[in-house]
């Protein structure tokens, strides 16, 4: 992958747990009161031990090399993902998380945007999205939409989104049935037919909740966003 910013090694500060920051922007140079840092994380072999955030969001992005993300689920149990380049990692803060390099030969750069917002992100959303599946988080809302309609199967599916979206976001194969599938283990959504390929879905109660619960949040996203635009 080309980098588009400096790699110049003397950019890179070593931080106490023992990887290197390349700070790109901070919330003194971006003037937004909400912003945290934009900086390029890079990971020699290391193990940077679990920990936790209380006060931001972040999100990773793997630039290059390959490592593990260990997440820490809302029952306490750990869950570990391999991670590789073009994987996104999101981790809502108060969620326990840590980053492994194992390799002695291959770095781990990855870009971090870390943020703060007053309220609580979802911290059972998934934290891992491996860069061959759902795309961007408007095809998971966008879907999450069309289940407070009738019963609808998967083609009906991506016309309501192409619909309700003006063409802005049309849902390949691929993609809509990786996001039923991640629905249906979360048990947001239920299957209530099946006619010989076709599928038919509706939404459970927990999927309700979580829809509601993620309208909030982008709202106040929202709100944050212009009261931070009428100060500039």
């Amino acid at each position: 992958m080309q980098y588009l910013f400096s790699q110049a090694e003397d950019r890179f500060q070593l931080r106490e747990w023992g990887g290197y920051l390349c700070f790109l922007a901070t919330a003194d140079s971006a003037a937004a009161r909400k912003f945290g840092v934009t900086a390029i994380v890079r990971m020699d072999q290391l193990i940077h031990d679990p920990h936790v955030h209380d006060d931001s969001d972040e999100i990773f992005y793997v630039l290059r090399g390959h490592g593990k993300q260990l997440l820490r689920n809302p029952d306490g149990t750990d869950t570990v993902y391999d991670i590789a380049p073009g994987d996104t990692v999101y981790l809502t803060k108060n969620r326990w998380h840590g980053t492994s390099n194992f390799s002695d030969s291959e770095q781990l750069d990855m870009l971090l945007i870390n943020y703060f917002y007053d309220g609580q992100s979802n911290p059972a959303i998934r934290g891992v999205v491996p860069a061959d599946s759902v795309p961007c988080e408007q095809a998971v809302f966008g879907s999450r939409e069309w289940v407070l309609t009738p019963e609808r199967c998967g083609t009906e599916v991506v016309e309501f989104i192409r619909h309700k979206t003006r063409d802005r976001l049309t849902l390949g194969p691929g993609t809509l049935y990786t996001i039923l599938a991640k629905f249906q283990e979360e048990q947001l959504i239920e299957e209530t037919a099946v006619e010989g390929r076709k599928r038919t879905y509706r939404i459970t109660e927990k999927g309700r909740t979580l829809y509601h619960e993620e309208l909030e949040r982008l709202r106040s996203c929202v709100i944050d966003g212009e009261s931070e635009e009428a100060m500039v």
